[in-house]
């Protein structure tokens, strides 16, 4: 479900339209301790320090010297509650929404990468093996390894029609 909160095409509406509100309830406060409890200590890099000629160049003309740098939540609470306050938008590449906002979500980013890099169903090589258990019967229990590499390999190209 994390993927889901975490897509910004969805966040917690799909969650909202799709489930009770007890089962919303615990979903949000699960994900919401799963991030306190991995990313909230994590090391967040801090805007870099304009020299001080700067600042004082600025300061002649009465402007701070981050008057006009976008103000990003500094604690991983208020991260959380940023991300979500905002309404979903359409997004085809997720991840790619993440890269950009990397510094406005420091900690939040980190967690979409290692969750939304996770592939959604198994790879072709472990499809391959769950069928080796199709093809050891109680009669083949005795295959020998070599036999049974070659029939599942066989089986694998006789249904690809690409080769």
């Amino acid at each position: 479900m994390g993927s889901k909160l975490l897509h910004p095409g969805y966040k917690k509406r799909w969650v909202q339209l799709k489930l009770s509100k007890e089962r919303q309830d615990t979903i949000f406060a699960a994900f919401e301790t799963f991030y306190l409890d991995k990313y909230s200590d994590l090391e967040v890099e801090e805007p870099e320090a304009h020299n001080e000629e700067e600042a004082e160049e600025l300061d002649r003309f009465l402007i701070d010297h981050d008057f006009y740098e976008p103000v990003h939540p500094t604690s991983s609470v208020a991260e959380l509650e940023a991300y979500f306050k905002e309404p979903p938008k359409i997004c085809k590449d997720p991840i790619a929404w993440w890269a950009e906002r990397e510094k406005e979500f420091p900690r939040l980013s980190q967690m979409a990468f290692d969750i939304l890099s996770i592939p959604a169903m198994s790879s072709e090589p472990e499809r391959v093996f769950s069928q080796g258990g199709l093809v050891i019967s109680s009669q083949r229990h005795s295959i020998n390894a070599k036999t049974l590499e070659t029939l599942l390999c066989l089986q694998h190209w006789l249904r690809d029609e690409s080769l």
